[in-house]
């Protein structure tokens, strides 16, 4: 289970600003609706990429049911697409890299799945542990499992 925070403080956390009334509405909203209108600097972005994130994050069981795995944002212009990935690249800033005095490196940061995290810890072999979260050591472990079966007894 994920540790509790609530929308605002996620918000916060992310952008250093607290979310607007419609914005923690629609984190919060069972289900969520299909389209959001609103007016250029509205804060459609985070409205749209935070309250994913946070939903399928730290929401309460019943919404993160609801909210789907991948979210796909459609732009109609390459500038916004851009402008987009630059604000998104700015709040996974947010990642804590801390180096330890034996040279070790520890990473933690928001991701949208696990998936995704278990393919990149995999590409570092015994390079690489996972501490956290438990169901992703146990992912990584099992298939580790699979790769050395393949190559015992050749």
């Amino acid at each position: 289970m994920s540790k509790k925070m609530s929308f605002e403080c996620f918000f916060e956390k992310a952008t250093g600003n607290l979310p607007y009334d419609y914005q923690a509405r629609l984190a919060e909203a069972a289900p969520w609706p299909a389209l959001l209108e609103a007016p250029t600097g509205a804060g459609k972005t985070e409205a749209i990429v935070l309250a994913w994130l946070w939903r399928r994050r730290y929401a309460g069981d019943e919404i993160r049911k609801q909210t789907p795995r991948r979210l796909v944002y459609c732009l109609p212009m390459r500038v916004l697409v851009e402008q987009t990935e630059e604000r998104v690249r700015r709040w996974h800033a947010t990642a804590q890299l801390e180096e330890h005095n034996d040279g070790r490196l520890t990473l933690r940061l928001w991701t949208s799945g696990l998936g995704e995290i278990q393919r990149w810890v995999m590409q570092y072999g015994s390079h690489a542990q996972v501490l956290a979260p438990e169901s992703l050591r146990r992912a990584v472990a099992e298939e580790a499992r699979k790769t050395a079966a393949l190559y015992a007894g050749k």
